[in-house]
C-alpha cells in the first residue's frame, strides 16, 4: 500500500516520510510498521507528527470561529519518522534515499522475508537499536511486535526480546 513520499532526510538512517492525506489508511499506521522505499531500502514507522502551519499557531481552536480560522487540509501535514534497518537483500543502510522517492508499506510476507536474510530468521539489528539508543523502548516493542505478527513461529525468541528492550529502559 502507497504511504507516501521521503519529504526528509536527517541522516542515512532517520527519515521523514510525507503521509498521502487521501488514503485514510495511511493516517492509521501502526508504530513499528516496515516500510520500503522504491530504491530497496527498507526501515520502520518510530514516530508521528502533525505539524501545524505558522500561519495558525497561537489561534484559540475552542474559539466557534476555529472552524474558518483552521483549514481543513491540515492533514497534508502529517508525517512519520522511520528508521532504515536494511535494504531488501540483508541489514544495514550504506546509502539514503531520495527526497520525493516514493515509500509503500510492507506486507506479512515482505516482512518475514526481509528478515530471512540468508535463509535463517534473524533480528540483528536490534541489538544496533538499543546499543545506539536509535529510538525508545516503545518504538522498539512494537517493531517486535509486528515482526512477531508476520514470524509467529519466532514468538518466543521476540518475547524475549521485547522483555529485554523493556529492561533496559528500566535500569
Amino acid at each position: 500500500m502507497f504511504l507516501g513520499r521521503i519529504c526528509q532526510i536527517e541522516s542515512f538512517r532517520e527519515w521523514v516520510l510525507s503521509v498521502q492525506r487521501e488514503d485514510q489508511k495511511a493516517l492509521n499506521i501502526r508504530l513499528g510498521s516496515f516500510v520500503e522505499l522504491e530504491n530497496g531500502l527498507v526501515g520502520c514507522v518510530v514516530g508521528a507528527e502533525q505539524r501545524v502551519p505558522d500561519e495558525y499557531v497561537g489561534r484559540d481552536l475552542d474559539d466557534e470561529a476555529a472552524g474558518k480560522l483552521f483549514p481543513g487540509n491540515i492533514v497534508d501535514r502529517s508525517y512519520y519518522r522511520v528508521l532504515g534497518l536494511g535494504t531488501r537483500d540483508g541489514f544495514g543502510v550504506n546509502r539514503q534515499p531520495r527526497l520525493r522517492e516514493s515509500v509503500t508499506r510492507m506486507t506479512d510476507d515482505e516482512v518475514k522475508k526481509f528478515h530471512q536474510p540468508d535463509g535463517e530468521f534473524s533480528v540483528s539489528y536490534v541489538s544496533d537499536l538499543m546499543d545506539f539508543s536509535l529510538t525508545g523502548p516503545e518504538a522498539i516493542v512494537a517493531i517486535l511486535t509486528r515482526v512477531q505478527d508476520a514470524v509467529p513461529e519466532q514468538e518466543e525468541l521476540l518475547e524475549s526480546l521485547k522483555a529485554h528492550a523493556r529492561r533496559v529502559v528500566d535500569e
